[in-house]
């Protein structure tokens, strides 16, 4: 795979998902992704966003559930 951002070659790997929901942070680790070997830019696959988002969405309705 090449890398959106400079075009260089993309390796398989895993990285480390933040995402900022404004009353807390969900960090999701070892997540597959697609890392340049130049610019370090991460591209996740349609199926690794899908799984995120879903399981960022079921946190935090969880975690309203206990503010």
């Amino acid at each position: 795979m090449l890398c959106a951002n400079c075009g260089s070659r993309a390796e398989k790997g895993f990285t480390t998902s933040v995402t900022d929901l404004g009353n807390c942070l969900i960090i999701i680790r070892n997540v597959p992704c697609y890392k340049c070997t130049q610019c370090n830019e991460v591209t996740y696959t349609g199926d690794v966003v899908k799984k995120t988002v879903s399981y960022t969405h079921l946190r935090a309705h969880e975690t309203s559930l206990h503010l």
